[in-house]
């Protein structure tokens, strides 16, 4: 998660990445800004939303510890997140400005209701893209902006609940705290005692698990997984299946250790374009 690391190595980590891929400096310079107004947000954390008894029951069971929409949200801090994040996205030129000001205005008027909106992307994927084709807005921009409003409250009550977690007991491909997808896996550790992680897409919680095997479809067979290495690219590669076709971004802190896995993701857009290029999505 962000806040696993300090601004100043997170900071480090950017400046690297431009340092390796120069062209896209200004693309990275926008990320580093976003995420440091991220990492700056400060959450305010109230009861766990059940008791301890419940959480350790719904593990036991192999379910999630909370649903999207049990999730708890800070609006005071989401929304205040959400006006830095369009002052910010403004600076990244006329056509994405003027998507933000008809946000702005909608927001403005009252025809997009902050309140809705922030509680609607916590507790239903999508509901950013639903909202903005009612409403005639940047449907991409708008749940970016409000995904990335809502994230840093997500990610303190998943460290807060996962308290209550045993994730070396937890096998299953979904994450343990919100039941999610993963966005991106990591190699952790060195040689043989290497330990395959996966990190929600939604909470960011990491877990691990099994080397070997797709977790959108759970195909084991090593005949039909693949991890792709793309140009020079080493410090992330690309883990695909050939059975549902989809892909994951897996950063190496095996050979590459310190990498911080939120920054090379966001630094290795080429590896999207490749994975497309090959079918898969």
């Amino acid at each position: 998660m962000l806040k696993d690391h300090s601004w100043e190595d997170i900071a480090a980590a950017f400046e690297k990445a431009r340092t390796r891929q120069p062209a896209l400096s200004e693309l990275l310079g926008f990320y580093e800004r976003l995420l440091k107004e991220q990492h700056a947000t400060t959450v305010k954390l109230g009861p766990i939303p059940t008791d301890e008894a419940h959480l350790r029951d719904r593990i036991g069971k192999g379910k999630s510890l909370l649903s999207r929409e049990e999730f708890p949200l800070d609006l005071v801090s989401a929304g205040a997140l959400l006006w830095s994040l369009c002052r910010l996205a403004k600076e990244r030129g006329d056509s994405v400005r003027a998507g933000v000001e008809e946000i702005e205005s909608a927001l403005g008027s009252g025809t997009l209701h902050l309140q809705e909106l922030l509680h609607g992307t916590v507790s239903e994927e999508g509901y950013a893209f639903a909202i903005a084709d009612q409403l005639a807005l940047d449907p991409e921009l708008l749940n970016t902006l409000a995904e990335a409003s809502v994230r840093p409250g997500i990610q303190a009550w998943a460290k807060t609940v996962g308290s209550f977690l045993d994730n070396d007991r937890w096998l299953k491909p979904t994450c343990p705290i919100c039941g999610s997808e993963p966005k991106f896996a990591e190699l952790r550790g060195q040689e043989l005692a290497a330990s395959r992680y996966l990190h929600c897409g939604f909470c960011g919680w990491a877990w691990p698990v099994r080397r070997l095997g797709c977790p959108f479809c759970e195909n084991k067979d090593h005949n039909r997984l693949q991890t792709l290495i793309i140009e020079n690219h080493l410090q992330s590669k690309l883990e695909v299946c050939d059975v549902c076709r989809r892909y994951l971004k897996l950063v190496d802190n095996k050979e590459f250790i310190g990498l911080i896995p939120e920054v090379e993701v966001l630094a290795s857009p080429h590896l999207d374009l490749a994975a497309m290029e090959r079918g898969y999505h």
